[in-house]
């Protein structure tokens, strides 16, 4: 064994180093029957096992003489040989692995030029600006423009893609991990229990559920493609590496999008816990298939959701809303007007319709001083008992300018009428926004334009 593995090691390092500089790969996603697939289409027969067989032959031979003097009459020579030779074999079984096969299914695609994305070498140099400029402006990609700038109308269904992206799960997702597992930490904590409305958290929760038997056991992707970006020149479509963009002047640059890429994946495909790679927005590559033609300018996260559109489609409706809508809320990247506003809208709601009941005409100082308790009031409405202080402030208002006894049934009505006429719960909570308000993402009409793909392999 010993002098296999010297022997190993000298054929190593009599290869050249083009042949041994190979890409490190570490998976966190892998499928192994799409790479199966995909290689067994290729080379048909795929091999399960190596042998390397090794032997080794020596050889040993001794000789002796003597020589006899007799009374120097006569001389004589006595001599004998003996020769012996050995010989040990080895024998080395190497079993395929998946890793393995995707090395050769990389390899082979690599080699006949089959990726119609890839990442760029560092060794490779961009095209000149004249060559990209020309290029944008006649409507005509070369191949040795390619992989830095790429026609859309060349991807085509079926084609293998490698893009780097900041590896993120899809909002519907990622919302639907953080009520399950806000609700295992409040199952277990009465006081965080009791700082969220029970209405609005069961609620939520029924769409949860809902949502996860949709979903099964797939989860889904949206990710950003970090090294391309997509520009229009005139009625044609490009893809054009950041590398290649720089080339060009500012005058030169064309109006950019981003580009992202989404698919869906199983769960238990994971090498790695996905709570540690899903969202971090951590740099990944992905190897993919493509489902479509070109560009798509929608996508659903959740596939069985447009069947359900069929026979529900308010529940439909609630489900959309849900995802990116409540994501939104809670990231920091909410403003405080997507907040407060429909807060402060349904304290003045309020506020006006209870003085026309009570038959008040309202002049600007009145309507000012609605408005100035609203402001102060719209962080409050978290809950039920802190929503009712809020309205009660507006109610004691113009209580003091009624001759008129106030019915607290139809303050009670007012309240919650207000706040669904601006998309909230007696609470306080959005669980309800009119089309016309919600982002074009909500919507199913999105501003960004996506790569669909199956995805193969996630690594680094």
């Amino acid at each position: 064994m010993i002098r296999w593995w010297k022997q190993w090691r000298r054929r190593r390092r009599e290869e050249p180093i083009t042949q041994r500089a190979r890409e490190l790969r570490e998976f966190v996603y892998l499928d192994e029957v799409s790479v199966i697939s995909l290689l067994s289409s290729r080379l048909g027969k795929l091999p399960s096992e190596f042998m390397d067989s090794l032997a080794n032959t020596s050889t040993a031979e001794v000789n002796a003489n003597a020589e006899a003097n007799a009374a120097s009459i006569f001389k004589s020579r006595i001599g004998s040989r003996y020769e012996t030779s050995s010989t040990e074999g080895s024998q080395v079984i190497s079993k395929a692995t998946i890793q393995a096969s995707f090395k050769k299914l990389h390899e082979i695609e690599e080699e006949e030029g089959a990726l119609v994305l890839r990442p760029v070498l560092s060794s490779e140099s961009p095209p000149s600006r004249e060559a990209i400029h020309k290029a944008l402006m006649a409507g005509v990609i070369d191949d040795d423009l390619q992989p830095w700038v790429v026609a859309t109308d060349s991807l085509r269904r079926g084609r293998l893609a490698e893009v780097d992206v900041e590896l993120q799960a899809d909002p519907a997702f990622r919302i639907s991990a953080i009520f399950t597992t806000f609700k295992e930490i409040a199952d277990e904590s009465a006081d965080l229990l009791a700082q969220v409305d029970r209405i609005d958290f069961e609620k939520s929760l029924e769409v949860n559920r809902i949502l996860e038997k949709l979903m099964g056991d797939l989860v889904p992707l949206r990710c950003l493609v970090v090294d391309y970006e997509i520009i229009n020149t005139g009625s044609q479509i490009f893809l054009i590496h950041r590398g290649a963009l720089e080339q060009l002047s500012e005058a030169e640059r064309p109006a950019t999008r981003p580009l992202y890429l989404v698919g869906v994946t199983e769960q238990a495909l994971f090498w790695k816990d996905i709570r540690r790679v899903l969202f971090s927005r951590a740099r990944f590559r992905v190897l993919c298939r493509l489902n479509y033609e070109g560009l798509r300018t929608t996508w659903t996260a959740v596939k069985m959701v447009d069947v359900l559109g069929e026979v529900a489609p308010a529940l439909k409706s609630e489900i959309d809303i849900f995802g990116p809508g409540m994501l939104e809320l809670m990231t920091e990247r909410t403003t405080r007007r997507n907040f407060v506003e429909p807060r402060l809208g349904a304290l003045i709601t309020f506020g006006e319709q209870l003085a026309q009941h009570l038959g008040l005409e309202l002049d600007h100082n009145d309507r000012r001083q609605i408005q100035i308790l609203a402001s102060e009031s719209a962080d409050r409405l978290t809950s039920v008992p802190e929503s009712r202080k809020a309205f009660t402030q507006i109610t004691e208002l113009l209580d003091r300018r009624s001759s008129s006894e106030i019915d607290p049934v139809v303050v009670a009505k007012l309240r919650v009428w207000a706040c669904q006429q601006h998309g909230l719960t007696p609470g306080g909570s959005a669980v309800r926004t009119d089309v016309a308000t919600l982002p074009r993402t909500m919507n199913g009409d999105s501003d960004n334009e996506f790569l669909d793909g199956e995805i193969i392999a996630i690594y680094w």
